[in-house]
C-alpha cells in the first residue's frame, strides 16, 4: 500500500486506473476495497475516471475456478461501481491486451476524441487508434 504522505500521488492526473489482485489470493481480494477507497479519495471530483479490476495469475487457476472467480469479481465490481473486470496473466499475457485496449478506448471516449475521419481538434499531433476493426483518428 502507498504511504500516507504520498496519498494520491499514484493517481494524480490519471485517465484510467487498474486495481490488480491475485486471483487465487483471498488476502489480496480484501485489499481491493481499500485501494478503491483510496482511488476515490484521490480523484475526488473526477468521478468519470474508469477504474478496472484485474484479477491476475489466471494461468494458475483451473477453468472451472476461473468462472467462479470471475463471477465473484463481477459482484465486487458491481458493488464498488468499477468499470470492468478482467482475468489476466502477467506471465502469459492472457487478457492483458483486451483489458488495456478497453481502458484506452474508454479514456478516448471520456476525453471526447473525434471518431469521424477528418475531424480535428486544436492539437496538431494525431494518433490513430484501432478499436473493433475501425480506425479512429484522435488528436488528444
Amino acid at each position: 500500500m502507498c504511504q500516507s504522505n504520498s496519498k494520491g500521488i499514484f493517481f494524480r492526473d490519471a485517465f484510467a486506473i487498474y486495481i490488480v489482485a491475485a486471483l487465487q489470493d483471498p488476502d489480496q481480494w480484501g485489499s481491493v476495497e481499500e485501494w478503491h477507497s483510496r482511488v476515490r479519495e484521490a480523484v475526488d471530483g473526477r468521478i468519470s475516471i474508469p477504474v478496472y479490476l484485474l484479477l491476475n495469475k489466471v494461468d494458475l487457476v483451473s477453468p472451472s475456478d476461473r468462472q467462479r472467480c470471475l463471477q465473484r469479481g463481477r459482484d465486487l465490481a458491481a458493488r464498488l461501481g468499477l468499470t470492468g473486470v478482467y482475468l489476466t496473466s502477467a506471465k502469459t499475457g492472457e487478457g492483458l491486451r483486451h483489458a488495456v485496449t478497453q481502458g484506452v478506448t474508454r479514456v478516448l471516449e471520456l476525453v471526447d476524441c473525434p471518431t469521424e475521419e477528418g475531424e480535428q481538434s486544436e492539437s496538431s499531433e494525431a494518433t490513430e487508434v484501432v478499436t473493433e476493426g475501425k480506425a479512429r483518428r484522435c488528436n488528444c
